[in-house]
């Protein structure tokens, strides 16, 4: 007990407090840097998902007025992935396994124009979604021959 309060007495624990405080505010920033980078990953890995699924959704599209039934499953997955990225990017949510916040305000005007575009184009695949409905209720084929219209 002596020692201990001669080590105290000498000077020591200023240091030992400096060196806690220190070892403290490392865990702090690491913890923090590691936070940082895993949104930073979500956030690229969702852009690049949104490219492939943007790809995807005017592929099947044009399959399914082809008459392809398939595609119409494709499309309506591809349109639900789409739309779930968009929501947890522009008001957070999960991403690639990870939890994100709010996208910056620096990022907001372009992720607005995403969104605006990804509103009419979701409207589109609304449409194609009730043409093969209707399409496979009636049994009509689609015929892949072009016709011409003229005005008489």
């Amino acid at each position: 007990m002596h020692a201990l309060i001669f080590w105290f007495s000498v000077g020591l624990l200023t240091p030992f407090i400096l060196l806690v405080g220190l070892f403290l505010a490392i865990t702090a920033v690491g913890l923090l840097a590691i936070r940082t980078t895993t949104h930073g990953t979500a956030y690229v890995g969702a852009a690049g998902q949104m490219r492939m699924l943007s790809q995807r959704l005017a592929t099947e599209a044009q399959q399914g007025l082809q008459g392809t039934a398939e595609a119409f499953t494709r499309l309506k997955r591809s349109r639900d992935e789409f739309a779930d990225l968009v929501q947890a990017l522009g008001s957070g949510g999960m991403v690639g396994g990870a939890e994100v916040p709010t996208s910056a305000d620096s990022v907001r005007p372009a992720l607005d124009k995403v969104a605006q575009l990804w509103q009419k184009t979701d409207k589109n695949i609304a449409l194609d979604r009730w043409v093969s409905e209707r399409v496979a209720r009636k049994g009509v084929r689609y015929y892949a021959e072009s016709t011409v219209l003229y005005d008489e």
